[in-house]
C-alpha cells in the first residue's frame, strides 16, 4: 500500500499527480536486553499547553505488540488503525488493516484475539474506487453508530500507474462486525489515466470535533470538514484561503495549513488530548533513521511548529503512528504510542513489527503498585517453568520480580523487565519440579519504586506423562527449508509439544523425543520424490506443522523401536495430509492391511478435519500394537489428473494416556496477601478445567462456573476474590 498526500505547493489543483509515500516502515531505537525489546526511550520534550505553560512528554520502553496469528494470511498493519471500546464497555475493538480488515476484541491492544481471522469485515468492491483494497484508518462512535473512514485504492488504471487513492466512508450499527459502505468522500475528480505512478487524493486522520460540531480530516498539510451528522459523500469541503470553501471531490484548489514547517510526508494521526486541551498530531518523516514529529492545535486549523518526538536508529525507519488512550481518537495524560517499524526483528516477521510505548504528558510520578499477579506452571522442552503476568502500572519503565521459597522468607530479585505492555510478564525458568515458590513484583521509573504487589504462591510442574511421539515433515519449495518447529510449540489433533523435525525429502532420525522432551528410542527413516509447502502463513503451532510436507506420488516412512508402553497398551497413529492443491486430489495412506483414502479439497485453515475415505486433512489408524510399521502414501487420483499423497506429519499417541484426563486433585488451598482464595490443581494437557462452586450442598445442588482454564500438563492456579463476610462456598473441578 502507498499512502498519498498532496504536493507541497500553493493552491494545488486537484488534477495534479500526488506525492508518493512508498515506505512502509518502522522505528528502531534500542537493542534488546533481558527478554525485553530494548532499553527505555526516556525522551523529554516540551509541548505548548498555553502561552504561559510548558508540558514534558516522556516515552516509555519499546515493546513488540503480539499481533494475532492468522491461519490464512500474515497480519501486519499497513496504515494507521482504529482502536476503541465496545459499545457495552467490556472490551476493546481494533481492526488489523492491510488492504482488508479483520476485527478483534480484547482487554488491550497486546491481548487481542481475532473473532474471525479468515474473513474481512470490510473489503474493496470490484469496479469501484476501492477495488484495490481498503485500509480502515479511523472508527469513531457517535449516536449509536460506528463511522469508519478508510483509505481506498483503485488498481484498475491502464496507464503506467500503480494505484489511485481516495478516502471512503462506511457505517456500522453492530460494533464493527458488519459495515455498510457509503461511498467516496475525498478524492481526485480526474480520471486515473492522467497520471502515472501514484495518484489520487485522500486523508490520513479523521475525528469528530465536538467544539465545532463537525467532522475533520487531515491529509498531509491539508484539512477537510463535513458538518453533516453522518459525514456522507457530497458534504465534505477542503480548506482554501482561510475557509472551507472547496467542495470535494472537486474540482477546486486547496491551501496548506500554517505550522507544518518541516515534513508532512507520512501518514499522520490526530488525537484529542484532554490533559492538554488540544489536538495532538504525530507525523513520521521517512528515511534511514526516520524522525517522528508532533504538533498541537486548539482548533485543528492553526497548528504549532512541528517538534521532534524522537529519531530512529540508523538502518531503521517507521510509519503509521497512532496515539491510543481511551480510543485512537481521544486520550488523557497517559496513553500508548503505537507505530510500525521496519525491518522487523521478531521471529517470522522480518518485514515489520508493530511497536508500542507508553507516553506521558507532565512530570512523572512514582508508579502505582502492580495488580492482579497471576501465574501458570508449565513444562516444555524438558524444563519446568513458571509464567508470571500482572496488570501494568502507568508510567512504569520496568518491573522487578522477587521470589522466595516461603511466604515469610527472604525474597531475592530474580529479574527486571523493561516493557510498555498492558499485561507485563516474566518467564521463570530457574524453578525445580514440585517446589513451591512465592512471588511479588514492584514497578519502577526515574521518580521512584512502587509498593510490592500481593504475594502469589506457585508450585512448579511435575514432568508430564509421555503421551505422544510426533514428527513434523518440515518441507519447503525450490530448495528452501521451512521454519523448524520449536520444542515449545504445541500442535496436532492431540495437542502436544516437542515435535521432531524431519528435514528434506529423504532422511532418518534416531531416538525421537516424546512430547515431554525425553528420548523415546523410536527411529524413523523416510523418503519421497520431493518436498513442498502450502501457502498458509508461517506461524507457530498447527500452521507450521501443516505448512510443509513430503510431496510426490509415493512418500514413505518406516517407524521402528516403538516403546513397550505403547505396544502393550496400544497406540493410535494420526497422519496429517494436506497439500497446496484444492482440486480434489486423492491420497491413499496404508499401514499394514489398513487403508485410508483422503481427498484434498481445501487448504488448511486452522481446523483439523478427519477423513475416512472422504475429504479432510488427517486420518487415524487406531489401536496398533506392532513395535514397527511402514506408512505408505500413494496418490491415486484427482480432478486435475495429478497423483499426489502429501505427508505433513504424524503422531503416535499412547492409548493408555490419550483417552481421558487424570482425575483432578485439588492442592492445598490458601489465602494470598490480598485475602483472595487461591485454588490449584494438577492438569492434563488438552483438557479444559472448569472451577465450579456452590453455596449449599443440600440437594438439589446447583453448581455455577467460576472460571475455565486450559490444562497445561502441570499445575493451574485460580484466584477467587472473596468479600469480607462471604457465604459458605464449596469448590470442585470439572474436566472436559
Amino acid at each position: 500500500m502507498t499512502y498519498m498526500v498532496p504536493c507541497r505547493c500553493v493552491n494545488p489543483i486537484f488534477i495534479m499527480s500526488q506525492v508518493s509515500v512508498k515506505n512502509r516502515n518502522h522505528l528502531k531505537t534500542k537493542t534488546p536486553i533481558s527478554g525485553a525489546l530494548g532499553l527505555m526511550c526516556l525522551l523529554l520534550v516540551l509541548v505548548s499547553r498555553t502561552s504561559l505553560a510548558q508540558t514534558e512528554i516522556t516515552i516509555g520502553p519499546e515493546t513488540i505488540v503480539p499481533i494475532p496469528d492468522n491461519p490464512v494470511r500474515y497480519f501486519a498493519n499497513d496504515a494507521p488503525f482504529p482502536y476503541l471500546p465496545t459499545s457495552n464497555g467490556t472490551a476493546n475493538i481494533t481492526f488489523w488493516v492491510d488492504g482488508v480488515n479483520y476485527r478483534s476484541e480484547g482487554p488491550s491492544l497486546d491481548s487481542m484475539n481475532p473473532i474471525d481471522p479468515t474473513t474481512s469485515v470490510l473489503s474493496g468492491t470490484p469496479g469501484d474506487f476501492d477495488n484495490g483494497g481498503i485500509w480502515l484508518t479511523s472508527a469513531i462512535r457517535r449516536n449509536g453508530k460506528l463511522y469508519g473512514f478508510y483509505h481506498a485504492e483503485d488498481h484498475s488504471c491502464t496507464n503506467k500507474y500503480v494505484e489511485w487513492n481516495a478516502s471512503g466512508l462506511a457505517i456500522s450499527t453492530d460494533d464493527g462486525a458488519t459495515w455498510s459502505k457509503q461511498g467516496q468522500i475525498i478524492g481526485n475528480p480526474m480520471d486515473c489515466s492522467v497520471a502515472s505512478g501514484f495518484g489520487g487524493f485522500g486523508a490520513n486522520a479523521f475525528v469528530w470535533d465536538t467544539n465545532g460540531s463537525r467532522w475533520m480530516a487531515w491529509g498531509g498539510a491539508y484539512c477537510f470538514v463535513s458538518t453533516n451528522a453522518d459525514a456522507l459523500p457530497g458534504t465534505w469541503y477542503g480548506y482554501n484561503n482561510g475557509s472551507f470553501s472547496t467542495p470535494l471531490p472537486g474540482p477546486g484548489s486547496l491551501s496548506e495549513l500554517a505550522g507544518f514547517n518541516k515534513y508532512v510526508d507520512g501518514a499522520q494521526s490526530v488525537t484529542w488530548n484532554a490533559y492538554l486541551g488540544r489536538w495532538f498530531m504525530v507525523i513520521p518523516h521517512y528515511g534511514n533513521g526516520a524522525t517522528l514529529y508532533y504538533t498541537t492545535s486548539t482548533d485543528g486549523i492553526n497548528w504549532d511548529a512541528e517538534q521532534v518526538l524522537f529519531t530512529c536508529a540508523t538502518n531503521y525507519t517507521m510509519n503509521y503512528p497512532v496515539i491510543i488512550g481511551e480510543s485512537s481518537y481521544n486520550c488523557g495524560q497517559d496513553a500508548l504510542l503505537v507505530y510500525e517499524r521496519y525491518p522487523g526483528i521478531s521471529p517470522g516477521r522480518s518485514r515489520q513489527d508493530m511497536i508500542e510505548q507508553w507516553i506521558h504528558w507532565g512530570p512523572l510520578t512514582i508508579p502505582s503498585t502492580p495488580t492482579n499477579l497471576t501465574a501458570t506452571s508449565q513444562y516444555s522442552c524438558q524444563q519446568e517453568k513458571v509464567q508470571l503476568q500482572w496488570n501494568a502500572a502507568p508510567q512504569a519503565d520496568s518491573y522487578i520480580i522477587y521470589r522466595a521459597t516461603s511466604i515469610n522468607g527472604i525474597y531475592t530479585e530474580i529479574a527486571e523487565t523493561n516493557t510498555s505492555a498492558s499485561f507485563p510478564g516474566h518467564l521463570d525458568t530457574t524453578v525445580a519440579e514440585g517446589t513451591t515458590y512465592y512471588y511479588k513484583v514492584q514497578a519502577t521509573n526515574t521518580a521512584g519504586v512502587s509498593a510490592y504487589s500481593s504475594i502469589l504462591m506457585v508450585t512448579a510442574s511435575a514432568v508430564p506423562a509421555q503421551n505422544a511421539i510426533s514428527v513434523n515433515f518440515v518441507g519447503g519449495t525450490s530448495g528452501k527449508t521451512n521454519t523448524l518447529m520449536d520444542c515449545s510449540e504445541s500442535a496436532g489433533v492431540v495437542a502436544g509439544q516437542s515435535w521432531n523435525n524431519a528435514v528434506g525429502a529423504n532422511g532418518s532420525l534416531m531416538s525421537l523425543d516424546f512430547d515431554s522432551g525425553a528420548a523415546s528410542g523410536t527411529t524413523i527413516v523416510w523418503s519421497s520424490p520431493n518436498t513442498w509447502s502450502t501457502g498458509i502463513a508461517d506461524v507457530p503451532g498447527n500452521n507450521r506443522m501443516m505448512k510443509g510436507y513430503l510431496d510426490g506420488s509415493n512418500p514413505q516412512a518406516t517407524i521402528s523401536s516403538i516403546p513397550a508402553t505403547y505396544t502393550n497398551s496400544g497406540y493410535d497413529v494420526y497422519v496429517y495430509c494436506d497439500g497446496d492443491a484444492s482440486s480434489g486430489r486423492i491420497g491413499q495412506y496404508t499401514i499394514g492391511s489398513i487403508t485410508n483414502q483422503v481427498t484434498d479439497n481445501a487448504t488448511f485453515n486452522g481446523t483439523f478435519v478427519q477423513a475416512s475415505n472422504s475429504a479432510g486433512n488427517y486420518c487415524v489408524f487406531t489401536n496398533l500394537h506392532a513395535s514397527s510399521f511402514v506408512l505408505n502414501c500413494q496418490g491415486i487420483g484427482g480432478a486435475d489428473g495429478v497423483l499426489r499423497a502429501p505427508l505433513n506429519g504424524f503422531q503416535l499417541v499412547c492409548v493408555a494416556t490419550s483417552g481421558s484426563a487424570m482425575p483432578p486433585t485439588i492442592l492445598p488451598i490458601y489465602r494470598d496477601g490480598s485475602g483472595n482464595i487461591v485454588i490449584r490443581t494438577d492438569t492434563t494437557l488438552g483438557y479444559k478445567y472448569l472451577l465450579l462452586y456452590t453455596t449449599n450442598l443440600t440437594p438439589p445442588v446447583v453448581w455455577m462456573t467460576n472460571s475455565t482454564t486450559a490444562g497445561t500438563g502441570g499445575t493451574i492456579t485460580n484466584t477467587v476474590p472473596l468479600a469480607s463476610t462471604p457465604p459458605n462456598r464449596f469448590f470442585r473441578y470439572l474436566v472436559q
